[in-house]
């Protein structure tokens, strides 16, 4: 028998599930890929229960992989506690695997699963929305992750579905941070599946599980959507992921490897669980779900191609129109460096009657604040920058009890230079605003050396009356350029936003 017959072999056993291995063997790239080195470390996703909605089956919590971590099984229609079903089990293993491989993201949380038994249609829309309110309001879960759809491919996505409207009336009222899979539909645009055009959860594409990976998989569903929103959101390892799977055979530990974004969306979700423990030791926010968004998406990798469509130029003013790019979101989902954005903050905008250095703020950071009609919060940094910027803002879709959908803001993100160190006379040099999507981004590699600031600007809201003022996260990286920071303080005043926003500290 040659060595490529019994590759081949070895390769179709592996795919059943019928080859087993100690997991200081398995696959442990998809972790390097998305960088979980560094501070996240300490973080593992400890007391953070993460639900688990998909069909036809839950988690086989026999898998020694999984033992121990999968807290509840559930089918919400029948009253079982579910058939387990390997593609659930797969899933269950990237979020809360016992160690750093076969992936074991987020391996200190506890797994949640309710099973969405019905085909893609109103049904699933229906149940699918329901196991997750249950999960939020009688599990206490903090993040969700869908790996699964509620229609059939094809289905025109724009977030106009009863579990879109349901999801996103969930995440804007119980906290719970929403992950959803982008699709296998790939690689046309427009091909994301429902409820992925939710506004207010984060959806996934996948990339490949190589040593580096530079690009999206070809399976997975790309946007825009036809109403011009940015999705998916961002991207993760989906390819050849090594997982527990079922059945588990005679020693329990059966694994297996498969492709789909369904195994990205968990990446995300895990990491997410492990920001969340660290954002409910900072508070002011920091676990709520606009700042994690804000934060995951901020600080991915740019992977070649990732471009913002529709971006002009006028008089010096970049205007971006599309925030994410259309195959790969925000990019790579960078762990290490979204920690380090999320423990750097929070920071303030400024506020009226204080002291000068309220405004002020570090080339990292985040915020979760809001901003009122027609005024603009603005955030000065210390220190002049350089390089590379990354500036991302994201608010809610408005969706009332009745599932009927209230309206959406329009906020504008913009960053601003000055050629003083008391920031005056500022200069408008590029602005992101969409009219379309409820998140905004700026991203630049060879920015200048100079002063800058930032800001969030409400201008106006489509659907409905006005609310006076909108909630939002945002999140920020400058490369900072070393000087005293007494150059900045010198002479600095209130006077210098005489034109902008004014605002009061969050408690």
């Amino acid at each position: 028998m040659n060595g490529s017959r019994i590759f081949r072999i070895a390769a179709v056993l592996i795919l059943l599930g019928a080859v087993t291995t100690n997991p200081s063997l398995a696959d442990t790239n998809s972790i390097s890929l998305i960088n979980l080195t560094g501070g996240i470390t300490a973080y593992n996703g400890a007391g953070i229960r993460i639900g688990q909605v998909e069909g036809p089956g839950v988690p086989d919590s026999n898998n020694v992989y999984i033992a121990g971590r999968v807290a509840l099984t559930t089918n919400l229609v029948n009253g079982t506690s579910g058939t387990v079903a390997a593609h659930s089990t797969q899933v269950a293993g990237v979020l809360v695997g016992p160690s750093n491989n076969v992936p074991g993201v987020a391996p200190g949380a506890t797994v949640y699963s309710v099973v969405d038994p019905s085909a893609y249609g109103p049904a699933s829309q229906t149940n699918t929305a329901a196991a997750a309110w249950f999960l939020a309001t009688n599990q206490s879960v903090r993040v969700i992750n869908l790996s699964d759809r509620t229609s059939d491919p094809g289905t025109n996505t724009l977030g106009t579905d009863y579990a879109s409207r349901s999801l996103d009336r969930l995440v804007s009222q119980t906290g719970v941070t929403f992950v959803k899979s982008a699709g296998n539909n790939g690689p046309g645009a427009d091909t994301i599946t429902e409820p992925g055009g939710a506004y207010n959860i984060i959806t996934v594409g996948a990339v490949s599980n190589l040593p580096t990976a530079t690009t999206v998989a070809d399976f997975s569903s790309r946007g825009y959507l036809s109403d011009g929103r940015s999705k998916p959101d961002i991207v993760a390892p989906g390819e050849n992921i090594t997982m527990p799977t079922t059945p588990i055979g005679a020693g329990g530990n059966a694994l297996t490897n498969n492709d789909g974004t369904s195994f990205a969306a968990p990446h995300v979700a895990g990491v997410a669980a492990r920001l969340i423990q660290l954002g409910d030791t900072k508070g002011g926010g920091a676990s709520d779900p606009r700042t994690i968004k804000a934060v995951l998406l901020n600080s991915a990798t740019k992977l070649p191609g990732w471009t913002q469509t529709g971006t002009t130029t006028n008089a010096g003013v970049i205007s971006v129109n599309h925030p994410l790019d259309a195959n790969q979101g925000a990019g790579l989902l960078n762990a290490g460096r979204a920690f380090n954005e999320l423990a750097a903050g929070p920071f303030f905008p400024t506020q009226a009657g204080n002291s000068a250095t309220q405004g002020l703020v570090n080339v990292i950071g985040w915020d979760w604040n809001y901003s009122q009609l027609g005024l603009t919060n603005i955030y000065m940094l210390k220190t002049q920058a350089v390089g590379e910027v990354r500036l991302t803002l994201t608010w809610y879709r408005d969706v009332d009890a009745n599932l009927n959908v209230s309206g959406l803001a329009n906020l504008d993100l913009m960053l601003w230079s000055s050629p003083n160190t008391t920031l005056t006379n500022l200069s408008l040099k590029a602005q992101s605003v969409s009219v379309a999507d409820n998140v905004e981004q700026l991203y630049f590699t060879s920015l200048a050396v100079s002063n800058y600031a930032f800001g969030v600007y409400y201008a106006g809201y489509s659907g409905g009356p006005a609310p006076a003022s909108i909630d939002y996260g945002l999140a920020w990286e400058f490369v900072a350029i070393p000087e005293p920071s007494t150059l900045l303080l010198a002479g600095f005043g209130l006077t210098v936003v005489w034109k902008l926003r004014r605002r009061r500290r969050r408690g």
